[in-house]
């Protein structure tokens, strides 16, 4: 995978900077934002000049000695290994290279990891160094360094390989300053990265007819098939021809060669010095070559793309678009073992597209990157689904003051991190999530969306509510949450002709009672509810309430209190034992599950936490402050959903409850 891309030189980048990709492992889905210009689709561009030759388009104000564009590498190493020594791929001369390649790899990474933060230091520590290090500070586990190479590799304005910014360092540290030595090393490394990985890039203004004919390089790259050499490989293939085992090739050629042996034999009847000959220092035979391309113009060029009986040509823009987009996913969600890794890059995604259709468009992008885990960088201007998203990392783009400003966030809880966006980011997010939820539900009658506060919420009601059918979107706080009500409400009464509910936007009930005056209370398809435990006759219950309503029964209730009791308590008593805060650990030791327990409360009577002496009442509270910091809360969900998985009773009462409100 690529962590990030080094640009010097390049469109708007007049001097270096680090452009992060990703953050972790994990990440194989990456967004950027920002207004026109600023330089998104740079960033694909640059890394098509580097994987496919892409013409140069230069800074004028660069320096051309400066010129470079170097991705940063993650590698697999034991994918890599299965690839570049595997006898199906190469000869054992090759094999016996690529293992000395490999060895100088593992060096150059352990210096990358271990010791260029100590090298680089005054002058040379510069901003787009140090934007880099802070993502190797990402990757500091021993567990990752074991598992992955990690390598800067990029060409400079003659398409030079270089380590570039960083060429000075492994220059001096790991060649010994023999810069022959290390310029054939880089030849030899990008020719096999080369072999390793396929870039495919995707411009907004590139016909999509173009794209989508079996024999355009972006199509193969999707097939994971080159035309040329299937077509070889055919002709090459044996048979049992007559008898005999002959390749296609082999046969066409001994049979022209009778026939023009009889022709030649005929007209020499009449006189033995007419002849149909080659000329001299031409070759008699046919080779492969020669019948390419009348194979591609009568067989392949004639296969054109159809969608219900209409070439691709015919369909609208937006149809165009979605097709594009459908058969992307159609060969890279094909979990048969390719030749390469497939890194897809895409600009605006939603270019002519329906809105109605835009979420589809992006699950499927999603579903690429963290399904079936390649990796998937696009730009947009459409920010609707952005909190349909749940792993991966979004990138803004901006100036402030003239200056090139880059944030990141993640996927799984940007909204929560709102407070630091850019307003017309946040303002036009809302919007566009609300139209395209609107345009969702109007089309797909039977979805049913719950909109949570937080990405702990959605993690637990992901893992307690299962796949029925719910989308589950996290805004970060009661007061988004009560904002997009306030968007769809109103639009979906109008249309809610069957009265059946479609979307829940569920916040817990705060210590201090929540002001919903802002909300617009109406009967309609889109409901906002408050969790709120309710005690009656000595019995806990869970139940949704109107927030609207006055007069109610109102005490502190998060989804934290309404799970199953026994598996959060689980999760809690486990993570607490991962932590290692012995402080911690030693109170929790003073209690026990309370078998009697209805819901999952820490707090107050009818806890799940049952004290084994009087004094440990006292300590209580903190183990309520432990589990109230937000990385903990992450965990023991985290930890919850994965107790679900495994099988253990996840019969919850809040399961019910949600299930009622929307039959």
């Amino acid at each position: 995978m690529i962590l990030g891309t080094f640009i010097n030189g390049y469109k708007s980048y007049r001097k270096s900077y680090y452009i992060p990709v990703a953050e972790r492992v994990e990440d194989k889905y990456s967004t950027y934002i920002g207004n026109n210009g600023v330089g998104k689709s740079a960033i694909f561009e640059a890394l098509d000049v580097f994987f496919n030759d892409r013409e140069w388009n230069i800074n004028k104000g660069a320096t051309k000695n400066d010129i470079y564009i170097s991705p940063v590498f993650l590698i697999n190493k034991d994918e890599f290994k299965e690839k570049i020594i595997n006898d199906k791929y190469y000869s054992e001369s090759q094999i016996e290279s690529n293992n000395k390649i490999i060895d100088k790899i593992e060096e150059i990474s352990v210096f990358i990891y271990n010791e260029l933060n100590l090298e680089v230091q005054g002058a040379m520590r510069r901003e787009h160094i140090i934007r880099f290090l802070k993502t190797l500070d990402n990757l500091s586990s021993e567990a990752i360094r074991e598992k992955y190479y990690i390598l800067v590799l990029g060409i400079d304005i003659n398409r030079k390989p270089t380590f570039r910014p960083i060429e000075n360092y492994i220059l001096s540290d790991i060649f010994g300053s023999n810069k022959d030595y290390m310029e054939t090393f880089l030849y030899e490394l990008k020719e096999l990265l080369s072999q390793y990985y396929a870039y495919l890039y995707i411009p907004v203004e590139q016909n999509v007819d173009d794209i989508l004919k079996v024999e355009a390089k972006q199509m193969q790259i999707l097939m994971d098939k080159n035309v040329l050499e299937e077509i070889d490989k055919a002709l090459d293939t044996r048979f049992e021809i007559n008898g005999r085992n002959k390749t296609i090739l082999k046969f066409l050629n001994d049979h022209l060669n009778t026939f023009m042996i009889n022709v030649n034999k005929s007209i020499q009847t009449i006189n033995v010095n007419y002849s149909y000959n080659s000329q001299a220092f031409t070759k008699k035979n046919l080779t492969a070559s020669d019948i390419r391309d009348k194979i591609l113009e009568a067989y392949f060029k004639k296969r054109t793309l159809k969608y219900n009986n209409r070439k691709i040509n015919e369909l609208s823009s937006g149809e165009q678009r979605r097709a594009l987009i459908d058969i992307a996913y159609a060969f890279l969600s094909n979990n048969e073992q390719k030749d390469k890794k497939v890194i897809l890059a895409i600009d605006e995604p939603e270019v002519s597209l329906n809105i109605s259709n835009c979420f589809s468009q992006f699950e499927r992008l999603e579903e690429l990157a963290n399904k079936y885990r390649n990796q998937v960088l696009i730009t947009t201007h459409w920010y609707g689904f952005l909190p349909v998203i749940k792993e991966g990392n979004l990138y803004y783009l901006g100036y402030d003051n003239d200056k090139f400003e880059l944030k990141e966030f993640s996927f799984f809880n940007y909204l929560t991190e709102s407070r630091i966006f850019p307003d017309n980011v946040e303002f036009k997010s809302m919007f566009d999530l609300s139209t395209s939820i609107l345009s969702y539900i109007r089309i797909n009658k039977d979805s049913k969306w719950i909109i949570c506060e937080g990405s702990s919420d959605r993690i637990y009601l992901e893992s307690i509510l299962g796949k029925k059918n719910y989308k589950i979107l996290p805004l970060g706080g009661c007061r988004l949450v009560a904002n997009l009500y306030n968007l769809l409400v109103s639009p979906v009464n109008m249309e809610n002709k069957d009265g059946k509910n479609r979307v829940l936007c569920l916040v817990d009930t705060d210590e201090i009672k929540t002001n919903f005056e802002g909300c617009i209370p109406k009967k309609s398809s889109v409901q906002i509810r408050r969790l709120q435990i309710l005690n009656k006759n000595g019995t806990n219950s869970i139940e949704l309430i109107n927030p609207f309503s006055d007069g109610q029964w109102y005490s502190k209730t998060e989804i934290e209190d309404c799970l199953n009791p026994k598996i959060y308590y689980e999760a809690i008593s486990k993570v607490i034992d991962n932590e290692e805060n012995i402080h911690i650990q030693s109170i929790f030791d003073r209690f026990e599950f309370d078998e009697q327990a209805e819901t999952s409360k820490i707090e107050g009577d009818y806890s799940i936490l049952k004290a084994r002496d009087i004094t440990a009442y006292k300590e209580k509270v903190k183990i309520i402050n432990f589990l109230s910091n937000r990385n903990i809360k992450f965990k023991v969900a985290i930890k919850y959903a994965n107790l679900c998985k495994e099988g253990l009773n996840v019969e919850c009462k809040l399961v019910e409850v949600v299930e009622d409100l929307f039959k």
